[in-house]
């Protein structure tokens, strides 16, 4: 945060995707992580995460994605936020979901929605989307993230033998 406001110029974005494995994470995958244009899966850890992330300026995580159990996708942020205006999630240019924040702690707040056919036709089709949140100062803040590598890194996770 500079000055009490963030601005597309000094955000740069990290979406961070943890994809739950419905299968045992593919033995060539093990213990490693891939990079897929913007997006890694990362498979030190069963079952194997596939993420992007938004750094700020100064470097800092801004805001991460993630598919959880249940093929829900969160995402999460450490800013300070102004909770009631909740989340917009836009992906490409289909219009924006309205998502309220779900909980709160000392590491940011996490924001979940259902990992529909068409939310996740658009996560592999398009080649980014947006988060729009407000902070708790007031400030809107609109972060753009990319999903190229998305499509590919998914394929990777779920192929047998990598």
């Amino acid at each position: 945060m500079l000055n009490g406001t963030l601005s597309f110029q000094t955000l740069v974005f990290i979406l961070a995707l943890a994809l739950p494995a419905w299968a045992d994470p593919p033995a060539a995958l093990a213990g490693r992580i891939q990079s897929f244009r913007d997006w890694r899966l990362d498979c030190r850890a069963d079952p194997c995460a596939l993420h992007t992330a938004v750094r700020g300026a100064d470097g800092s995580e801004v805001l991460r994605l993630a598919v959880g159990p249940g093929t829900a996708l969160a995402v999460t942020t450490p800013l300070p936020l102004f909770l009631p205006d909740g989340l917009s999630l836009a992906v490409g240019g289909e219009p924006a979901r309205a998502v309220p924040w779900r909980t709160c702690g000392a590491g940011g707040c996490e924001a979940t929605l259902a990992l529909d056919p068409a939310l996740l036709a658009g996560l592999r089709r398009e080649r980014g989307g947006t988060a729009t949140f407000t902070l708790v100062d007031g400030v809107t803040v609109r972060l753009p993230f990319s999903l190229l590598g998305f499509s590919a890194a998914m394929v990777a996770e779920r192929t047998p033998g990598g």
